[in-house]
């Protein structure tokens, strides 16, 4: 079995919901929309491939603008402006001396077992720096479980030291250095409950928001779809 860092989380979160996911194979009844977020994404690998080798702090704005009116067709001033949080951080991030350039742009890197879709690799001084954009429906800019199991295992697959966790909507970011116990911990709970079946439910707030929460309703009080 391949472990992702979404499989991980979702386990974190509720065992239960993980075994509806990922064990039985059914289907969340809604999703959120993720397709502004998407495009959020198109235009910053856009930006990537338009800005020059020796690109400077001041480059930015310019090269944003050619990347949005390529990907959104115009320059719209709201994506102009749900972006600001991107263009400070590519500033700041151009005067640390990072390469201007990824190294990789939404790499596929597997490693053993675990897999992981990152969003960039950069290269600061010799040593690999990852960094992660949370786009469309991204939660508050808050440093919880979910991304420090994403963090952690972007930096073991990488071998990065440390990510920045971008939060575009609400411009600001994380840093996340790497915690090889925390890893190990959240994957040795994970691995002991999969072999075992042990797929408890965790309730909690996230309840009201999870997106198998009728799944879970008719199960535990054995309801079938067929009796609706």
């Amino acid at each position: 079995m391949l472990i992702s860092p979404t499989t991980l989380s979702t386990f974190t979160e509720c065992p239960y919901k993980f075994k509806i996911l990922y064990v039985d194979s059914r289907r969340p009844l809604f999703k959120p929309e993720y397709e502004f977020g998407r495009r959020v994404h198109a235009v910053i690998a856009e930006y990537y491939r338009l800005l020059p080798d020796d690109a400077t702090p001041s480059d930015v704005p310019m090269v944003l603008g050619q990347a949005i009116k390529r990907v959104f067709g115009v320059v719209d001033e709201a994506v102009v402006r749900y972006l600001r949080g991107f263009e400070s951080f590519e500033r700041q991030r151009l005067s640390w001396h990072i390469n201007p350039k990824p190294l990789a742009f939404e790499a596929e890197v597997r490693r053993g077992q675990l897999r992981g879709v990152v969003d960039a690799i950069f290269k600061r001084q010799g040593e690999i720096v990852v960094v992660d954009w949370k786009t469309g429906m991204a939660r508050d800019p808050t440093m919880d479980d979910h991304l420090r199991i994403q963090g952690n295992v972007y930096m073991y697959l990488t071998g990065a030291r440390e990510i920045y966790f971008i939060f575009v909507r609400y411009g600001t970011w994380h840093r996340l250095v790497y915690d090889e116990e925390y890893l190990r911990g959240v994957l040795s709970r994970f691995l002991e409950a999969y072999n075992k079946g042990d797929y408890r439910r965790r309730e909690g707030p996230h309840c009201e928001r999870c997106e198998v929460g009728l799944h879970c309703y008719f199960d535990r009080y054995g309801i079938s779809w067929w009796e609706l």
